[in-house]
């Protein structure tokens, strides 16, 4: 009885995720199924590299579903995805700059971005800048000269006197 309820069992779970049991599946099935649906990469137990880059190529956010993600699956995932950022556990420099040239607004998931990324960020999208919350004067300048509108998100009090002088130039 108990081996009727397990086999049962497994065609459910089989049935949610494309007839596909993956504890059988060959190597090119799983590849199959990832590049059409990123996500059914968690019912794979122990998935290959390719089969990982695969299915966050298809679908960054997949990354939340694989244990130890290689850089390289993290950095398709970020270029896929750039919100996928905050899946991922202490993302590198590199990381952070791909998320937000792939989605300027991923900024808002990066704690204390440096100004490398500052910039990266509000080079794609100068409104970006509301989501940072200390940002540096480069990233302020750089978004108020993209929009001339956006001094009205900026803490004029927390500037230096020569970012003031560089403002007054801009506006």
């Amino acid at each position: 009885m108990k081996d009727l309820t397990e086999y049962l069992q497994k065609a459910k779970e089989r049935a949610k995720h494309g007839s596909i049991d993956f504890d059988i599946a060959s190597e090119e099935e799983c590849l199959e199924a990832v590049s059409k649906y990123g996500v059914k990469i968690k019912y794979i137990d122990n998935p290959s590299e390719a089969v990982c880059l695969a299915a966050v190529k298809e679908n960054g956010i997949s990354i939340e579903h694989i244990n130890i993600p290689s850089e390289a699956v993290k950095l398709e995932a970020v270029k896929n995805n750039g919100y996928s950022i905050n899946r991922i556990e202490n993302p590198s420099e590199k990381l952070k700059i791909e998320a937000v040239k792939e989605t300027a607004n991923a900024i808002m998931h990066i704690k204390n971005p440096s100004e490398e990324v500052q910039l990266a960020a509000v080079r794609q999208n100068e409104n970006c800048i509301r989501y940072i919350e200390n940002p540096c004067e480069k990233a302020i300048i750089e978004a108020i000269r993209q929009d001339k509108g956006i001094i009205q998100y900026i803490d004029i009090n927390k500037l230096s006197e020569d970012t003031k002088g560089i403002l007054v130039l801009l506006l």
